[in-house]
């Protein structure tokens, strides 16, 4: 028995959503999210206005819910650390900095270190943590991690509602992104499959380029793309544009139907299109920096993931609004 939200019933009730949203993908074959499986980058990304070439390594055990790590210079010698993902309340102040000698972090972030490498030190240089593995929920190990051809990974950023989001709007402006390495998929007429993401679209320079990627570089592609400045489509090679545009900034979720037939559907948000999508396979999906086009485009996401089951949207939606509150915008 379900409810008004779409979630199952006990004793009379609302079963209570977990947190966890590979549940409510049955038979998916892969469902990622930022808050879960989250492995720490062994090396911190500088920002983009540090003027050091020093490197800050990053070792240790991750703790079960990721928190933004920072570590600032605040005069030669000395660092604040910062987890609010925004550099303004530090966690601890006055960190001694020498190369080579380990800092073991505390509290949201103890069991892990940070190591300065040898170097000179800039007051006011930053370096921040970053997601080189994000595990497989489904259970099949199609975790999201480095795809190759010269990605770097993406930062571990604040979200909406107090949950990180993995960002490819930080550091120096090259290719970031995570991909499914070991999940390729048959073409939508072999085996037709759903996608989704929560997201963000953070800047768009050059125009145009992937938010959702396959790795591959050309044809067939499998991309969600944005078009001009912010409308957005979808590409499997067929392009089915959504009807309006997209905000810079905004969180969306997207629901997205690939069966090479009329009866394909592309959601995001409040927006709605529908049209057959084509029939192109899927290598290693990624979620990033406009895989595969040009750096223009950074995006950020909160969750990500294909089934070959159309899911119960009506409770993937109410458990996006539960973890993430109204600020993730949802079909109607």
């Amino acid at each position: 028995m379900k409810g008004p939200d779409g979630f199952g019933m006990l004793s009379g009730g609302v079963t209570p959503f977990d947190g966890n949203f590979a549940s409510l993908f049955p038979g998916a074959f892969a469902v990622v999210q930022s808050d879960l499986g989250v492995n720490y980058g062994a090396v911190m990304r500088p920002n983009e206005t540090n003027t050091s070439g020093v490197a800050f390594a990053l070792t240790g055990a991750a703790p079960d819910v990721p928190v933004p790590i920072w570590i600032k210079i605040t005069a030669p010698g000395l660092a604040n650390i910062y987890y609010d993902g925004l550099g303004v309340t530090p966690v601890r102040t006055g960190a001694p900095v020498f190369d080579s000698a380990s800092i073991l972090l505390t509290g949201a972030a103890a069991g892990l270190a940070i190591t300065p490498g040898v170097g000179s030190q800039v007051p006011g240089d930053i370096w921040k943590a970053t997601c080189a593995r994000l595990n497989d929920q489904s259970g099949n190990n199609n975790n999201f991690r480095d795809p190759g051809f010269g990605y770097q990974p993406l930062t571990i950023a604040n979200g909406p509602n107090g949950v990180v989001c993995l960002s490819a709007n930080s550091g120096p402006v090259v290719q970031q992104a995570l991909g499914a390495v070991a999940m390729n998929l048959p073409a939508p007429s072999a085996t037709p499959y759903y996608s989704f993401a929560a997201f963000r679209l953070d800047t768009n320079d050059g125009g145009g380029g992937s938010i959702i990627g396959n790795i591959d570089l050309g044809p067939p592609h499998n991309d969600v793309r944005v078009i001009g400045t912010t409308g957005i489509a979808t590409l499997n090679p067929t392009q089915v544009d959504l009807p309006a545009s997209i905000t810079l900034g905004q969180w969306y979720f997207m629901e997205l139907k690939r069966s090479n037939n009329a009866a394909d559907y592309f959601r995001v948000g409040a927006l709605q299109t529908a049209g057959n999508a084509g029939n192109g396979a899927t290598v290693t999906p990624t979620f990033g920096r406009d895989p595969g086009h040009s750096v223009g485009v950074a995006s950020s996401f909160l969750l990500h993931g294909f089934t070959p089951n159309e899911p119960n949207w009506t409770a993937v939606r109410a458990a996006v609004t539960a973890k993430y509150g109204p600020a993730v915008r949802v079909f109607p």
